[in-house]
């Protein structure tokens, strides 16, 4: 058996919550020192059939899943074993590793003092809900970098005047999805019924919101399209089109108002729309319904390297009637590794798209304090220097999400994941693309299986393409650990065969 350490590390005290259950669980289960991997068995099914963290996590699966990883950690650790055995990879969460720290704690302090300048003369409230001028213009200026805003005559004025500022990205997309509903079903002049619609692949928040804002469908029709591996688990337009022959946006008895949600830089699908795929998409949904709008979830959009990012969005930046229809929702969490600092913006060229949201929250917030503004404005004035660090991190997340697959893929384990991995491209596997790693799992193969067998934990999907998948998540990883699997000479086959 692999003995842990006779003092136990301070991370097993960190969590009081997950301490509380492993401490809890751990006595009734049974040693099995002879036989390491069936006492492994034995905790991980335990611990995923424990009434009390079952009801605590029902309908947040991500969080269900990484607490029991935690409580399975910190019962190995408890019983002497390595709790490095067990590595949870299931939640989108990330831990910087120490140079990133380093740069992010004085991007916190420097943000302080723009707090102080912005709150020169005094706490008041922020009555618009907007966010400060200088903050907005700031951040604009800022994202330009990986949108090309600038190489629109005008564009870059007319996005800080449709910009808010949010307490981070999921609170931003309840204020779409509220504001949604609600105007399209109080419009007496212009009465219809409100339909949300997104791919499979849509970030699983945004479905408990959308299922949330609809009142479970009674006040709005939810659409789930279907993706595949084929199409990088991605819409295409082809697929729109397919949904407006059989769900006219008018009947004869009956007007839609459609809002499409679409994640071009994946969660949890792991791979990026193409350029064409997204600009296809866009114009086809607007060539159906001139009137929908189209959220972009651009959160890990500036994960992408700057030329890959400018690519993928050009099309729709320089297209006026399609920028007319879109709202993108913007991020620190993953690019900066904050997710617990909750900042994030809103904006569109669209001012009747945009204020609706606006309205929305400053109907239910007090504003979103000088604290969100200061953080901003400090990330949008950062040194060539600092901006460097969280490139490097962008790029030692991707060796590690590369490094993943190839010790997934290792003949050991070619029981658990099904042949057919082609959403995986050699190209996207090589470059920055964000925290995740969307394998598909072989045919009754669960991802406590593969935790078991490969010492990952990830969390399983089964709302996506055909079959089940498992993600992981490379975020909270803080030195090199799967970099070491990528061979020093690596074959690139066929799509789906980085080997």
């Amino acid at each position: 058996m692999t003995k842990g350490p006779t003092t136990l590390p301070s991370w097993v005290h960190s969590n009081p919550v997950a301490l509380g259950h492993a401490e809890r669980i751990a006595p009734t289960i049974e040693d099995a020192q002879e036989d390491i991997g069936r006492h492994i068995r034995a905790v991980i099914k335990k611990v995923f059939e424990d009434p009390d963290i079952r009801k605590a996590g029902k309908g947040a699966v991500i969080r269900y899943t990484t607490m029991c990883g935690e409580v399975i950690r910190r019962i190995l650790a408890m019983k002497e074993m390595d709790p490095g055995l067990i590595n949870v990879l299931a939640i989108g969460d990330v831990t910087l590793p120490p140079e990133a720290k380093t740069t992010m704690d004085e991007l916190v302090e420097a943000a302080h003092g723009y707090e102080r300048e912005l709150t020169a003369e005094g706490y008041g409230y922020d009555l618009a809900s907007q966010g400060s001028l200088r903050a907005r213009s700031a951040t604009i200026d800022y994202l330009d970098s990986h949108y090309g805003f600038s190489a629109q005559e005008g564009l870059r004025d007319v996005l800080v005047k449709n910009t808010g500022v949010s307490s981070g990205g999921m609170r931003a997309l309840n204020d779409i999805a509220s504001s949604f509903v609600l105007s399209a079903t109080r419009d007496r002049e212009h009465p219809s019924r409100p339909r949300f619609i997104q791919p499979d692949n849509s970030f699983g928040t945004w479905r408990q919101i959308a299922k949330n804002s609809s009142m479970d469908g009674r006040e709005a029709d939810i659409h789930t399209i279907n993706t595949e591996q084929k199409n990088l688990l991605h819409l295409t337009a082809s697929q729109v089109d397919d949904f407006y022959a059989s769900n006219p946006h008018e009947t004869e008895d009956r007007k839609y108002s459609d809002l499409w949600y679409i994640t071009p830089v994946g969660n949890p699908s792991g791979t990026r729309m193409t350029p064409s795929q997204l600009s296809d998409v866009a114009k086809a949904i607007v060539r159906n319904n001139p009137n929908a709008t189209i959220v972009l979830d651009c959160v890990y959009v500036r994960t992408l390297r700057k030329e890959d990012a400018n690519a993928l969005l050009k099309d729709i930046i320089s297209d006026p009637t399609v920028m007319d229809r879109v709202l993108f929702v913007e991020s620190l969490s993953k690019t900066h590794g904050i997710p617990g600092k909750r900042v994030g913006v809103y904006f569109s060229k669209n001012p009747d798209i945009f204020g609706k949201v606006l309205n929305l929250n400053m109907t239910v917030s007090a504003g979103n304090g000088y604290d969100k503004d200061a953080l901003l404005l400090a990330v949008a004035n950062s040194t060539p220097e600092q901006e460097k660090v969280f490139k490097d991190l962008h790029e030692f997340w991707a060796r590690e999400r590369r490094g993943l697959f190839h010790y997934l893929r290792q003949p050991q384990f070619s029981y658990l994941f099904d042949e057919d991995q082609s959403h995986i491209t050699p190209e996207q596997m090589e470059n920055p693309l964000g925290l995740y790693l969307f394998m598909k799992l072989e045919s009754g193969v669960t991802y406590q299986d593969v935790a078991i067998a490969t010492g990952c934990l990830g969390v399983e999907d089964k709302d996506m393409g055909a079959g089940t998948f498992i993600r992981f998540s490379v975020g909270k990883i803080t030195e090199p650990t799967y970099a070491k699997y990528i061979p020093e000479v690596e074959e690139v086959g066929e799509v789906g065969e980085v080997t």
